[in-house]
């Protein structure tokens, strides 16, 4: 079920298409020209008709371009919030074969959030409503000011430091915010206090 969404949309991160957007902007001479809507609910939906300009093997769209239409769709549902965030994370799981002349429909929702951080579900469907992809994304807000943390002292003795490059930070583990990581002392590392796994700052994530 998507969360409603309260639209008051930063100029940069509206849901119409984007100047210079490969996948919405139905003027991009070599991009895919997908017209994505935003339901009052919060949805975001798409008909994408698949052209074989965007095949891998033959007969077969290639699987990143599959991904790439349903991040947009989640990216959309996110941004219709009006809060700025970009992709940290992308899980798909390809349930069936792409092929190109397909009239396929696309779906994008916001699954839960947090203050900073939402999570977003998108799927991708033909005509008869067999799934042909599902993905799971992680959207953070664009990097934040850098912080440092007292680490453990250097071989010398002289007490060390760890730089971080966010004040929130990323669990892979627990696929969540956090606010306390802690510093290992083997190593250094930033790790989540409830798992154990390294934790990323939001500036060290890819996100795009």
């Amino acid at each position: 079920m998507p969360i409603a969404s309260a639209i008051t949309k930063p100029a940069a991160f509206r849901t119409e298409d984007q100047p210079m957007c490969v996948v919405c902007n139905l003027r991009h001479p070599n991009g895919l020209r997908i017209k994505y809507e935003t339901t009052a609910g919060g949805e975001v939906t798409a008909n994408w008709l698949t052209s074989s300009g965007w095949a891998g093997f033959p007969g077969i769209i290639h699987g990143g371009i599959v991904s790439t239409v349903l991040d947009e769709a989640m990216s959309k549902a996110v941004a219709s919030t009006g809060c700025r965030a970009l992709t940290a994370e992308l899980r798909v799981r390809f349930r069936g074969q792409v092929s190109p002349g397909e009239d396929l429909v696309i779906r994008g929702w916001i699954v839960a959030r947090t203050r900073r951080l939402f999570r977003a579900e998108a799927s991708l469907k033909a005509g008869d409503g067999t799934e042909r992809a599902h993905a799971w994304a992680t959207f953070l807000p664009p990097p934040n000011r850098p912080t440092t943390v007292a680490g453990k002292a250097s071989r010398n003795g002289t007490p060390g430091a760890v730089a971080i490059r966010a004040e929130v930070f990323y669990c892979p583990g627990c696929n969540q915010e956090i606010g306390d990581p802690v510093v290992c002392r083997d190593c250094t590392a930033l790790i989540c206090r409830v798992c154990g796994s390294p934790v990323e700052g939001i500036d060290d994530l890819g996100i795009g």
